[in-house]
């Protein structure tokens, strides 16, 4: 074999040397490192005839990320929970997509070095490890290195197993942090959607309610001065009431409207949590209520004396204009908070 010293193997692009074993391809004649040659499974000439005839071996399904073979009836890899749909064949080039033998290290068509897994990284080294023992040619040691051998595989097999799992634990935990991260979002962009329609019902409704508040205290005070709207008290608030009769029906229908939505927005949602920006607003919703249900009662039960009525009005009427107020207020001081500008210290951390 003298005359292929200093020829090139096609595996491993090293010149062969005068103690190298030597492997010739029977049908290109291709000098190869015997090494090479069991190691890549034949012939890694470019268009070499017997890379034609080599049978094509069914691909081997493995998982994508850890490398562990997977079974037909696996829907989820064993060892790191990656899903089956997710794993591609072991035997493709990923540069030119033709069909590889499981051992081949190198494409026949394009010269792709094939790359493998960590996990199978670590399979093929102990393979080597075996290799070499069983070609030991000091018979005597091949006991205490199978032994060894033995050794190595299990602590290596408890490594990868507990990376694995370490890995799938982190993983998970990311993903559930990420999850409840997005749900109190949404739960947060909910919430404030329904306080700004609560805040607009509120409004409307207390529009009318002023009305029929006002028109009530109007009769009652005519009858008392002016004898006007029947005999008595009773009979003018009953004629308010009945001018007023409409409006009276819409308002409600916009309490049970607004007693809908408030018991979405009487509380923080759990998902966001107490200690959250929406606190004010939250605040202001049940303030404004608490007025509103009193504001309403005048509306539909008017008790009293004319005088107490009349400064119940006054002063409700007070209140509601300034709960209502005050969550305008925290509703924009919200809206503004979400959408400041980064300062510069923030900006610079950002192009830095």
């Amino acid at each position: 074999m003298d005359e292929y010293i200093g020829a090139i193997c096609p595996v491993c692009n090293e010149e062969i040397g005068q103690e190298d074993e030597v492997k010739v391809c029977p049908s290109c004649n291709t000098p190869h490192h015997l090494a090479c040659w069991e190691e890549n499974g034949g012939c890694a000439a470019q268009d070499c005839s017997e890379q034609e005839e080599e049978q094509v071996v069914p691909s081997e399904t493995i998982c994508s990320k850890c490398g562990a073979s997977l079974s037909e009836q696996q829907e989820f890899c064993h060892l790191c929970g990656t899903r089956k749909d997710a794993a591609k064949s072991a035997n493709i080039c990923q540069k030119c997509g033709a069909q590889l033998k499981p051992e081949r290290k190198f494409c026949p068509e394009c010269g792709q070095a094939v790359k493998s897994s960590p996990l199978t990284s670590i399979i093929d080294k102990i393979k080597s490890i075996a290799l070499d023992i069983l070609s030991n040619k000091k018979k005597r040691n091949i006991a205490i290195s199978v032994a060894a051998l033995v050794i190595v595989l299990s602590v290596v097999g408890g490594i990868v197993t507990n990376s694995l799992l370490e890995a799938k634990a982190e993983r998970e935990a990311q993903e559930a942090a990420e999850a409840a991260a997005k749900a109190a979002a949404q739960a947060e962009e909910t919430y404030v959607e329904r306080a700004n329609l609560f805040a607009e019902k509120v409004i409307n409704a207390g529009v009318v309610i002023e009305d029929v508040v006002d028109t009530i205290q109007q009769y009652w005070r005519e009858n008392i001065y002016d004898d006007k709207h029947g005999a008595d008290i009773n009979a003018a608030i009953g004629k308010a009431k009945s001018d007023k009769s409409e409006e009276i029906a819409n308002s409600g229908i916009s309490k049970a409207e607004i007693d809908a939505i408030f018991s979405f927005v009487e509380n923080v949602p759990e998902e966001v949590g107490e200690e959250n920006r929406l606190g004010l607003i939250c605040y202001a919703v049940n303030d404004l209520y608490s007025v509103y249900c009193d504001f309403y009662d005048m509306a539909v039960d008017p008790s009293g004396s004319y005088n107490s009525y009349s400064v119940s009005n006054s002063e409700t009427t007070g209140k509601f204009v300034d709960k209502y107020q005050a969550l305008v207020e925290a509703l924009e001081a919200y809206s503004q908070e979400g959408s400041e500008p980064e300062s510069e210290s923030e900006s610079d951390s950002a192009v830095a």
